[in-house]
């Protein structure tokens, strides 16, 4: 317990009066002031939520969330990597698919490149049908025409579409 200077003093007085020895009172003076600079004047106390034990607490929490979050974030890496491998797989496949139907229309044009160099020949002999061949072949170029656009449109959208 600290004591206020006078009040020493009045203690030191009245023991010197008792003892009647100036030793016995110096070295009660001297007990007096190592305990006061022992003893802190305040003492400290954290406020609410600010105690070791508050501080502890909070840390295991934010450590709990740390490695929750770091789970977390595996699975995403995990799920993004997936569809990553699934994006190059459809990607992969497409390509295939219009390769595929890139050869079809180049086999028919191959094969319509055949039947005109047969036109021809039938139109240098003077083929008695000939109006009618002329008539599905200017059909087939329409229609070849029709899959160059379309195939336009599929690739640049609409609005690189030229009329």
């Amino acid at each position: 317990m600290m004591m206020l200077p006078m009040m020493m003093m009045r203690e030191l007085t009245m023991d010197f009066k008792e003892t009647g020895s100036k030793k016995k009172a110096s070295l009660k003076c001297f007990c007096s002031l190592c305990n006061q600079q022992c003893e802190p004047t305040q003492r400290l106390f954290p406020r609410e939520g600010k105690l070791i034990e508050d501080i502890n607490r909070a840390w295991n929490t934010l450590e709990k969330a740390e490695h929750e979050r770091e789970l977390a974030l595996k699975e995403e890496l995990i799920r993004q990597e997936k569809l990553k491998q699934l994006a190059a797989n459809k990607k992969h496949e497409a390509i295939e698919t219009d390769i595929f139907a890139y050869e079809e229309r180049v086999q028919a044009v191959v094969a319509l490149q055949i039947l005109l160099n047969s036109l021809e020949e039938l139109e240098a002999e003077n083929f008695h049908g000939i109006e009618e061949i002329n008539r599905k072949e200017n059909l087939l170029k329409l229609l070849n025409y029709l899959f160059q656009v379309n195939k336009e449109i599929f690739h640049n959208g609409w609005e690189t579409f030229d009329t």
